[in-house]
């Protein structure tokens, strides 16, 4: 199977990795490389050398889901889809059937112990007269749940609206480690309403995590959270800061967050919401203490250190991917106990197909700490969930279309010709059987093939036979007419396809040109004097080339 060297091996036979990926569409992301080199969804996870994987942003509704999706060769699928907003967010988690030669530690954590859709414990039971929350005060049901849920009275109404959007699936694995994979709202409308939801989303879901842990799970947060930790983390803000001389450019790097360093603290408050996620996240700039409340561990920044342009999302209207000007929005969260086994967690932004780019991390499960209760694998490693997709959806009791259409018998044969009627094809005792009712297609002979677009013939008009034969084109073929029409780009002195923008300035305007899609020294938080010369010009940045796209 194709894959991508740039997608890191695990380090030990005993590696637990954990990816978050807001897809931005599961069902059109196999039309981007590298997954075009894949045939399935099997082999895109298999690609990325996953054991549990989280979706966001599906984007499917209920009818849409089937068993390409909600059953995963070599994996068990649980998926979550808005009720309200149709084709809108919707989750997913996979996680890896183990195999027979696999250490015995990896097979046991890789037991789906419990699983359960929303957040907040509100949504319904298996047993369907109650929610989570209800079956976890029953002594009875009570193994059933995996609890934690938050505390907020008189909330019902808005607690059933939180998780009407699929926006959350929890999975509880063996050794009570309990991931919980969210797509957290954005308010991207900056409504009253919509920033009143954000924040008790974010609330439900930090508080569960924390109750969690209270409980003696051990627990990874992971997703699209929609709100950047650190000031490094958001562009688009230090940016305005320098337009507004409240952020001072630094010689070197490592010294932009110390010059700047009452900015950065004061970015952790800047907004209600960054605020609530400060309060849960240890911090990793070192200039403020953590509190009792902190127990998530930033597991990437962590391992990172101060890394600057470690982004995760990029604009799509202003093609900001390839200058890297974006946020880092999609975090892995981890409580104490797992996030020291921790020995690599980074972003793949070379990874496309959606305006995020995954992240992943690794957990070293040899030096996992647990108790022998703790251990379920054995009940609970042959059994299956009711959540599962292919359960909670039916597909399993889905028959194929077929079946509900017989066999189609010869028919006689139809007569053509001028001289007689055409032979009855209707339903009778010795015809009977399933005859279509779509109209025959009518050829036109004066239709036009995908070449006449691009080349004019001198020559007099094709027969049938011949524009039919014409209209048969390879890919190949297709891609070199495009490359005539002056579809294609010129390549810059990295060897890499230009990018193709627009001037904005008076002179020139909405003239087009080809430049390096690299970004440049000055799009960093260097000071002017560092910029970059013509010595190291053609660099990891911007190699300076250009190009009119027209005369």
């Amino acid at each position: 199977m194709p894959g991508d060297d740039r997608i890191p091996p695990k380090l030990t036979p005993t590696t637990l990795r954990l990816v978050t990926f807001n897809v931005n569409g599961i069902k059109t992301l196999r039309n981007y490389f590298p997954w075009t080199l894949v045939s399935n969804y099997s082999q895109m996870l298999n690609m990325m050398n996953v054991d549990v994987v989280a979706f966001q942003e599906l984007k499917v509704q209920r009818p849409d889901i089937d068993l390409s999706i909600a059953d995963v060769d070599g994996y068990r699928s649980f998926i979550s889809v808005p009720i309200s907003k149709k084709g809108y967010s919707g989750v997913g988690v996979y996680v890896r059937k183990p195999r027979d030669d696999e250490p015995g530690i990896v097979k046991k954590c890789l037991t789906v112990v419990r699983v359960e859709e929303g957040i907040t414990g509100i949504l319904p039971h298996q047993k369907k007269h109650v929610s989570f929350k209800e079956a976890y005060s029953d002594p009875v049901l009570r193994p059933t749940c995996i609890g934690g849920y938050p505390d907020h009275k008189n909330m019902y109404d808005k607690f059933r609206k939180l998780d009407s959007e699929g926006r959350c699936v929890i999975i509880e694995l063996n050794f009570n480690i309990v991931v919980i994979s969210v797509y957290c709202p954005a308010n991207s409308l900056g409504t009253d309403e919509g920033e009143e939801f954000r924040l008790l989303f974010l609330r439900c879901l930090f508080e569960r995590a924390r109750n969690l842990r209270a409980l003696g799970k051990k627990v990874v947060v992971m997703g699209d959270i929609n709100v950047c930790v650190d000031l490094i983390d958001s562009d688009d803000t230090i940016k305005q800061g320098f337009k507004e001389r409240r952020l001072v450019k630094a010689q070197d790097y490592s010294d932009f967050e110390t010059l700047n360093a009452d900015q950065v603290l004061a970015f952790k408050h800047s907004a209600p919401h960054r605020e609530l996620v400060n309060q849960y996240v240890k911090d990793t700039t070192g200039m403020r203490p953590d509190g009792d409340s902190h127990v998530l561990h930033d597991v990437v920044r962590e391992k990172h250190g101060r890394r600057l342009k470690m982004y995760t999302v990029w604009s799509t209207f202003k093609s900001n991917r390839p200058l890297n000007i974006g946020s880092r929005i999609d975090l892995i969260l981890a409580s104490s106990q797992l996030a020291r086994l921790v020995s690599q967690a980074d972003i793949w932004p070379f990874l496309h197909g959606s305006d995020h780019c995954p992240v992943h991390a690794d957990f070293e499960l040899a030096d996992l700490e647990f108790l022998p209760e703790e251990d379920r694998s054995g009940e609970y490693a042959a059994k299956s969930n009711w959540f599962e997709a292919k359960n909670f959806y039916g597909l399993h009791t889905r028959g194929s279309i077929d079946k509900f259409f017989r066999k189609r018998e010869p028919q006689r044969q139809e007569k053509v010709d001028g001289e007689g009627d055409v032979a009855d094809g209707g339903s009778d005792s010795a015809t009977s059987g399933y005859s279509s009712r779509k109209r025959a297609r009518k050829e036109r002979p004066d239709q036009l093939s995908i070449s006449d677009f691009f080349f004019r013939s001198d020559s007099s008009p094709p027969s049938v036979d011949e524009d039919r034969a014409k209209s048969r084109i390879s890919v190949r073929e297709f891609t070199e007419m495009l490359g005539q029409s002056g579809a294609s780009g010129p390549q810059c002195r990295h060897g890499e396809p230009c990018a193709l923008r627009t001037v904005k300035t008076e002179k020139n305007k909405g003239k087009k040109f080809w430049c390096c899609p690299r970004a440049t020294r000055s799009v960093s938080w260097l000071p002017e004097s560092a910029e970059r010369t013509e010595a190291d010009a053609t660099d990891e940045y911007n190699c300076g080339f250009f190009k009119w796209a027209s005369k």
